[in-house]
């Protein structure tokens, strides 16, 4: 739109379900990439894996939205993936 911002929806970690466990220092927007209908934003130092569970102080998640339409026929961006290191690539303060 001619080179201008416009507003659609506030993404935070209270969107995902519980697995996420938002914590207060997750540095939730620390980076952002952006393309098409894909989003990904990084918490460098969010501390649990993929299901929530084994907490790694610091060990950092990506966070990946998608611009959909989902099943109660709410359009905007949907929770989709969160992307941790997996296994012994996952260590307290890697900010992953």
């Amino acid at each position: 739109n001619n080179g201008t911002w416009i507003f659609d929806t506030k993404l935070t970690l209270d969107q995902w379900n519980d697995q996420a466990k938002r914590e207060e220092n997750d540095q939730f927007g620390y980076s952002v990439d952006i393309k098409d209908d894909v989003i990904i934003i990084g918490a460098p130092n969010h501390s649990t894996d993929q299901d929530g569970l084994d907490p790694k102080p610091a060990a950092g998640a990506a966070f990946v939205y998608r611009y959909t339409t989902d099943a109660g026929g709410y359009t905007g961006w949907i929770p989709e993936e969160k992307l941790t290191g997996g296994g012994q690539d996952r260590v307290p303060m890697d900010h992953h």
